[in-house]
């Protein structure tokens, strides 16, 4: 009789667990890599609504020639006029050289080496939201070593 008091309250232990709530995970969603400072690494090509943006830089600014090709196969050559990435904020400026003035502004947000944010024209015209289809490098500096663990 008393193994089956102790197996009943074992079970009714094991039970009452069951209920009790669970802490949600401590990770963020969507996945965050916790860097808190990216660079161009490269290649960088950003897709908006209706066409593909490309350039090559590295480190923090942007610069050099850049090139649009839009989704029905034409294509026009630029370069940027200004650009930086400043933490996990990208902002970059590209001057197109088919119209006088054709400037595109990119602002913008970097997550997990993703970027993506809003374009417009410098006449306020109505741009488009756009993303990064290449990811970004994580330039924040490794922490320092720590000592190294008693492992027995």
């Amino acid at each position: 009789m008393r193994s089956k008091f102790r197996l009943f309250a074992a079970a009714t232990a094991i039970g009452a667990v069951g209920f009790l709530p669970v802490a949600p995970s401590a990770q963020a969603y969507p996945f965050d890599s916790g860097c808190d400072k990216y660079a161009f690494n490269g290649e960088f090509r950003a897709r908006g609504n209706n066409w593909t943006l490309r350039f090559n830089s590295t480190g923090e600014y942007a610069n050099g020639p850049a090139f649009v090709r839009f989704d029905d196969g034409g294509e026009v050559a630029g370069h940027i006029v200004s650009g930086r990435i400043l933490g996990t904020a990208i902002d970059f400026n590209v001057l197109w050289h088919d119209k006088p003035n054709n400037n595109w502004y990119f602002r913008g947000d970097i997550r997990d080496g993703s970027a993506q944010g809003s374009q417009s024209t410098q006449f306020g015209g109505q741009g488009t939201n756009w993303f990064s289809e290449t990811p970004l490098a994580c330039a924040t500096p490794p922490p320092p070593p720590g000592p190294v663990p008693n492992l027995r």
